[in-house]
């Protein structure tokens, strides 16, 4: 329609002739012969759709309940990111010797005090079944724990990615009593604040494209703090995501390029570089 309108507009007078009963290939060869030298140029621009309000009425339609007791507490949280064929799973990193760097202690002294892990407060269930989330295999330690000391392992976690958040926390309820209790010694004191206690945390994290080794300062907190209450480990900011450089392709995306992800997938973060503790640059 776009096209026929833009041919009137310039005022030419073109006619093919084809029989009532012939294909598509006869019409746009004739069609193009009769163009011969035109070459007129003409923006389609962006075409309105049969029903315009159809799209955002699905999303209108398919948006969660903001009770956040309506969901199961198994579906509270996100999607998982997909992973490519050939990486492995993460698995949680040897135990150090020696006491933890210096720079990472510097970090978790200076820590800022923040209320709970969002700049705002925000309706957290609005983000049921949005953000990502990322398979890891990761361990807590005390700050300045020796090697016997107690220690919270999880072999296969799953990590909420939420970039809005100022750090990386974990709900106090995943721990275990022991290690809890443990976190209660004074040596713990300069790492504490009003919300809670920060703690070593270090293992493996499996993206799309590949398995990255993270060390960072993880800050133990209430689980009313969390979204939803959720019982949990949410990936934020500060010593985590803003030292990594990647790309991130929703499933959106993916399904328009021809691929067919599920819903319970939320597409690829595929990691370039990752900013270690001394700014070493690891490239993937």
């Amino acid at each position: 329609m776009v096209v026929a309108k833009d041919i009137i507009k310039t005022g030419q007078s073109i006619y093919i002739l084809v029989p009532s009963k012939t294909t598509w290939r006869l019409v746009t060869d004739k069609a193009s012969n009769a163009f011969g030298t035109i070459h007129h140029e003409f923006d389609l621009g962006s075409q309105p759709r049969a029903d315009p309000h159809r799209p955002l009425r699905q999303q209108a339609l398919s948006w969660p309940n903001l009770s956040s007791s309506s969901q199961p507490k198994e579906l509270l949280g996100g999607l998982q990111v997909r992973i490519w064929e050939g990486v492995r799973a993460p698995r949680i990193p040897p135990k150090k010797e020696n006491a933890p760097p210096k720079k990472l202690k510097e970090s978790a002294q200076t820590l800022e005090n923040t209320p709970s892990p969002y700049a705002f407060t925000i309706r957290a269930n609005l983000i049921d079944l949005t953000l990502p989330t990322i398979t890891a295999a990761v361990r807590l330690t005390g700050i300045d724990g020796e090697i016997q000391d107690p220690e919270e392992k999880f072999d296969a976690v799953e990590l909420i990615w939420d970039t809005g958040a100022h750090g990386t926390v974990i709900a106090e309820d995943l721990l275990s009593p022991e290690f809890r209790d443990y976190l209660t010694h004074p040596i713990y004191n300069p790492y504490r604040n009003d919300t809670g206690v920060k703690v070593q945390i270090d293992g493996e994290i499996c993206f799309s494209n590949t398995i990255l080794r993270i060390n960072c300062i993880c800050l133990v907190v209430p689980s009313s703090v969390m979204p939803n209450g959720r019982i949990g480990i949410l990936l934020g900011q500060k010593g985590a995501i803003d030292r990594i450089i990647y790309k991130s392709v929703p499933r959106a995306n993916l399904n328009a390029r021809g691929e067919a992800l599920p819903p319970t997938i939320w597409g690829d973060i595929i990691v370039e570089k990752y900013i270690a503790l001394y700014d070493e640059i690891n490239r993937f």
